[in-house]
């Protein structure tokens, strides 16, 4: 392995570990998001309708878009189904 190609392998190990770090506080922002939506919630309505799941979810997603690399790869495996 050349030194050109090391140091480009060396990077891309360096970006998956950031996406992996940014995509941990995201889910880790969701989580503590939906905790506290749940906290607020009265004791009998624990259980959450689809529907409310649903609406929540969607609003989680305009709040915590999903990483840019994320989105990449969803895309590269529908195009690739």
């Amino acid at each position: 392995m050349n030194k050109k190609a090391k140091q480009l392998t060396c990077l891309t190990v360096r970006h998956e570990a950031a996406d992996a770090i940014i995509f941990q506080k995201l889910h880790v922002a969701r989580n503590s998001a939906w905790l506290k939506a749940r906290a607020k919630r009265p004791k009998h309505l624990d259980l959450m309708t689809r529907a409310e799941k649903n609406t929540f979810k969607r609003m989680l997603d305009k709040r915590f878009p999903p990483h840019p690399a994320i989105m990449a790869r969803a895309v590269a495996a529908r195009a690739i189904a």
